[in-house]
């Protein structure tokens, strides 16, 4: 075909085209888009602080089975058929929940700031409960009463582990709870105690090496982040490891005053993850090494925790908590779509008409697949949102 036949042949075919689209093009149909919303449905046990909620099922095999606990000031309450019901003690304040597995529950009893506390046990899911005599503190005594404040709990992967934190000890108990050895740090220390705790097992950790985080503050309102690398772990054995002290009170960081209140994997296995606490949200992606700021304020707000969606891990939610106990403030709702590069604000000041008590300490997800979120609050009880997101 020649030069002039070709350029004849191309001219027809354009006409043709514009000719047909001009024709029989449909109008242009309009893509609904979805705007980020969060929204409140409910509030529930007011009045009370919520210390930890934990989400966990019922029946495995159920995902509609979802069943919640919320360690609360005036108690353990289970969610289960659309409400919350008590299964311990009103006057027992509840600050930390486990699940050792389905019919194993350890919880601890005390006061945020007291000098002591309680472990309590369920070996039936909650409905009873019985006191397990114990030594932490380091020495021979065996009593109700421990002899440290006793923070936070963890487990291994198998359950016949646990581990906790109290003033400035990391300890691990080989008979469910009786008797504990100091593993890392030391017994009866002087500061205000280690309020975090998070164990990754060695299947998801950084070269395969199991690994725990654990942080909370000093005797001079610094803040503590602590790594415990296991080097042996033996069924009956206590673990042995190594401990890394790390330093994130930079100014751009959580300067003095400050606390770690949580530790949140991002991407265990490669390094990542976010820790919280007063002053905002800061980041490591190399297991601990360096930390850079993510959300962080100089306003001394808290960050309790931070919640990443299993399946949208681009999805994180959180809120915050000004330091006040007696009086009202407004709830805030923080989300970001883009793994913390940006995020938008939601406030409430009331709800239908009510003062809000809206400082959260505790978060989980109620029910991941419809993006509804329970936050607990100090003295406002559990506030139940709906997330829409695009």
């Amino acid at each position: 075909m020649s030069y002039t036949k070709l350029q004849l042949f191309t001219l027809t075919l354009t006409s043709f085209v514009l000719l047909t689209a001009c024709q029989d093009s449909p109008p242009p149909v309009a893509i609904p888009s979805t705007e980020l919303n969060v929204e409140i449905r409910s509030r529930e046990l007011s009045g009370l602080t919520v210390n930890e909620i934990t989400r966990l099922n019922a029946d495995p095999q159920d995902s509609q089975s979802l069943m919640s606990v919320a360690a609360t000031s005036g108690g353990l309450y289970i969610h289960s058929n659309d409400s919350w019901q008590l299964v311990t003690p009103d006057r027992w304040q509840i600050q930390d929940f486990l699940i050792v597995d389905d019919d194993h529950w350890l919880a601890i009893v005390g006061a945020d700031n007291s000098n002591n506390s309680m472990l309590i046990r369920s070996r039936d899911m909650g409905n009873t409960w019985s006191t397990v005599a114990n030594n932490f503190g380091g020495s021979a005594k065996i009593s109700e009463i421990t002899q440290e404040p006793l923070y936070q709990l963890a487990s291994d992967f198998s359950g016949q582990k646990l581990y906790a934190v109290g003033t400035q000890v990391f300890a691990e108990s080989l008979d469910f709870g009786t008797t504990w050895q100091a593993i890392s740090g030391f017994w009866n220390g002087f500061a205000r105690g280690y309020r975090a705790l998070i164990n990754i097992p060695s299947a998801d950790a950084v070269d395969n090496t199991e690994i725990f985080f654990y942080g909370g503050q000093g005797a001079i309102e610094n803040p503590l982040l602590r790594r415990f690398d296991v080097l042996s772990s033996q069924p009956d054995t206590y673990t042995e490891g190594t401990e890394t002290v790390i330093d994130v009170s930079g100014e751009d960081l959580l300067p003095v005053p400050s606390t770690i209140r949580s530790i949140v994997p991002v991407n265990a296995k490669e390094g990542d993850f976010v820790a919280t606490g007063e002053g905002g949200l800061i980041r490591t992606i190399d297991n601990g090494i360096s930390w850079q700021p993510v959300r962080t304020n100089t306003t001394s707000r808290f960050y309790f925790d931070l919640l990443i969606h299993p399946d949208r891990p681009n999805l994180w939610v959180t809120a915050g908590w000004n330091k006040n106990f007696e009086n009202p403030q407004a709830f805030v709702v923080e989300v970001s779509l883009d793994s913390g590069e940006s995020w938008r604000e939601f406030a409430w000041e009331n709800f239908e008409g009510n003062v809000i008590f809206g400082g959260v300490r505790s978060m989980a997800w109620a029910n991941t697949s419809t993006n509804e979120v329970y936050f607990g609050t100090t003295r406002g009880g559990i506030i139940s949102v709906a997330l829409t997101v695009p």
